[in-house]
């Protein structure tokens, strides 16, 4: 494995961790949440990781579903409530029509370095 497939993985698992312990989530978004973090580790999210340094997926919302085993409606709400908390930030490419929607994997920083950024990844901010 790579060393940017190796820095991946951590950051799936930070990520995971992050959505266990926040609360404030439904189930149902906790599922699509892990379900989107399965994408951190494909070729393509690899290549973008590393020209980049922010981890962006671009899974659709049928796949989502499929994959957390709830609908297409519920994975939209669900990943509105990620980013309403702060887990993940959503853009548009294209129109309303033929465009996709890639999601941005935001990692926060525990309590006893908020005061910081990271030296890490661009994927990082004071929590």
């Amino acid at each position: 494995m790579t060393a940017t497939g190796k820095k991946l993985l951590r950051l799936r698992g930070r990520w995971r961790d992050q959505i266990f312990t926040d609360r404030n989530i439904s189930h149902a978004a906790f599922r699509v949440g892990y379900a989107l973090a399965n994408f951190m580790t494909m070729e393509k999210t690899a290549e973008h990781y590393s020209a980049s340094g922010d981890v962006e997926i671009f899974p659709s919302h049928t796949t989502l579903g499929k994959d957390a085993n709830v609908s297409p409606d519920t994975v939209r709400t669900s990943l509105a409530q990620l980013e309403k908390r702060g887990h993940l930030q959503k853009t548009r490419r294209g129109n309303s029509w033929t465009g996709s929607n890639r999601y941005k994997i935001l990692i926060k920083i525990g309590r006893r370095n908020a005061s910081r950024k990271s030296s890490g990844t661009g994927t990082e901010f004071p929590a």
